[in-house]
């Protein structure tokens, strides 16, 4: 039990009165003691227990049990305290008894539909899921998903190609540097980008490569950056800092 209630009469009867008080908050530690285990108010061995065991089961020391001989008895090899509430123990222990059994039959009835939990079906779906959010993500970093086109073993004809170094150039790298994959990167962006845009100029990539600047200052630019918001790119937003300088200006005119 996790509460004690304490009848008015027993702190009013002859024992409890007669007491000291260190006899009667002896009592009450017994009496907690007894409460939370439930063993009906008999310690079983406590009267052959050292000081020790005293202090660590009941948080009294043995000598102070010797001054409540009107509140605890000893029996034998037991210590038995008074007034333990022997009613209130059944009462708690009938209702846990229902609530079991009622929890019992009420989950007894329930079919289980819990998914099977094993590490083989686990690592599919955990596999499947990151798949999907890597796919998902949009972002400047290197997708191991990518699709990489297959690139020839001479790329003197990409770079002979005046789209595809504007494009290869815009964040700012030199194409002798860049990898094997980012070049690939390079040509599926001005693949997809050809699509949208068959007439297709350098200048035009340049033109939207300062638009992105412009449109998303501090965004990094890549081709596969440049080629996802190649539509938002077409145009420049208007600076708000040169946008309000012009409203200035034209207010001071008049």
């Amino acid at each position: 039990m996790n509460y004690l209630n304490l009848y008015v009469p027993i702190l009013r009867s002859p024992e409890f009165c007669a007491s000291s008080d260190k006899a009667r908050s002896t009592w009450l530690s017994l009496m907690a003691f007894c409460v939370e285990q439930e063993n009906g108010g008999c310690i079983k061995g406590a009267a052959v227990w050292n000081n020790r065991q005293w202090l660590q089961h009941c948080g009294v020391s043995k000598k102070v049990t010797q001054s409540a001989e009107h509140l605890i008895h000893f029996n034998a090899q037991d210590v038995w305290v008074h007034f333990y509430p022997l009613e209130m123990e059944a009462k708690a222990k009938g209702l846990r008894n229902q609530a079991i059994k009622a929890a019992n039959h009420r989950w007894s009835n329930v079919p289980n539909t819990t998914p099977s939990r094993d590490a083989g079906s686990i690592a599919p779906g955990n596999a499947e899921r990151k798949k999907k959010e890597r796919k998902g993500k949009e972002g400047n970093t290197y997708n191991p998903d990518f699709n990489f086109p297959s690139l020839p073993t001479d790329l003197s004809a990409l770079r002979a190609d005046p789209c595809f170094v504007a494009l290869a150039t815009a964040e700012g790298s030199a194409i002798e540097e860049l990898t094997r994959s980012a070049l690939a990167q390079v040509v599926q962006a001005l693949k997809e980008i050809r699509e949208v845009c068959p007439n297709l100029s350098p200048d035009e990539i340049r033109l939207r490569v300062g638009n992105y600047r412009s449109n998303m200052p501090g965004m990094r630019i890549t081709s596969n950056a440049l080629m996802r918001h190649w539509a938002a790119c077409a145009t420049a937003k208007p600076n708000p800092k040169t946008l309000n300088h012009e409203k200035s200006e034209y207010r001071n005119a008049f």
